[in-house]
């Protein structure tokens, strides 16, 4: 099971996390596996960094960068984490997803340059 826990930062996905795994585990005996995006893997630390970096952060990148860093983040975490944990059968929580990936490249001010919906579904469903 992949369950994804998608809003704003501060309203409380670290804790519903938190809460789930523990009644997962605790209560139902199942493996889960724990993740966030972005900066779960190695590289997702180092893109995080730079995203956030006061000298050199999303504010300053040019429009479609920081999007381009969020999705290899997201590439990322999906093959070194994600789908290995799927497949030895442990339940997946993860704090935003590929959906938070989505809503932030579809404003204004962050997007993925000239791909349109259709060629975001379609690195989607590659990287699924």
């Amino acid at each position: 099971m992949l369950a994804v826990f998608e809003g704003c930062d501060g309203v409380g996905k670290t804790s519903y996390i938190k809460r789930v795994s523990y009644i997962l585990e605790d209560m139902y005996k199942r493996r889960v596996k724990v993740c966030s995006l972005p900066g779960n893997t190695p590289l997702g630390k180092q893109i995080r960094s730079t995203l956030f970096d006061p000298e050199y952060g999303t504010k300053k990148m040019v429009r479609g960068v920081n999007t381009a860093l969020f999705l290899a983040d997201f590439i990322q975490t999906q093959s070194e984490i994600i789908k290995p944990a799927l497949d030895a059968g442990y339940d997946v929580l993860c704090d935003r997803w590929f959906y938070s990936e989505y809503a932030y490249a579809a404003t204004k001010y962050n997007d993925f340059g000239n791909l349109n919906q259709k060629d975001v579904n379609d690195i989607y469903n590659y990287i699924w």
